[in-house]
């Protein structure tokens, strides 16, 4: 069975699915998404299993300082690929 031109493909929904959450995409494209997510149970899981790494992600690292040291290396790192390649 061949999908309805308005439904946006699986890979798009994954590829674009930050954008979703956050609201970034355009208003026609947020309906679409969530359209999606309705009618299709694979990307509905993923939707719930992205969601959950995320909040699991948030309480692991709550209250976590990194050290100092890894803090200025990291931005001399990238001060010197932001300034060298972009």
């Amino acid at each position: 069975m061949s999908m309805p031109a308005y439904m946006i493909p699986c890979p798009v929904v994954r590829d674009f699915l930050m954008e979703y959450l956050d609201s970034r995409l355009p208003m026609v494209r947020q309906w679409r998404f969530w359209f999606h997510l309705q009618l299709c149970p694979p990307c509905s899981r993923y939707l719930r299993r992205y969601n959950k790494s995320v909040d699991f992600s948030r309480e692991l690292l709550e209250g976590f300082t990194p050290p100092p040291d890894l803090v200025e290396h990291t931005r001399e790192f990238l001060h010197k690929h932001i300034h060298t390649h972009g």
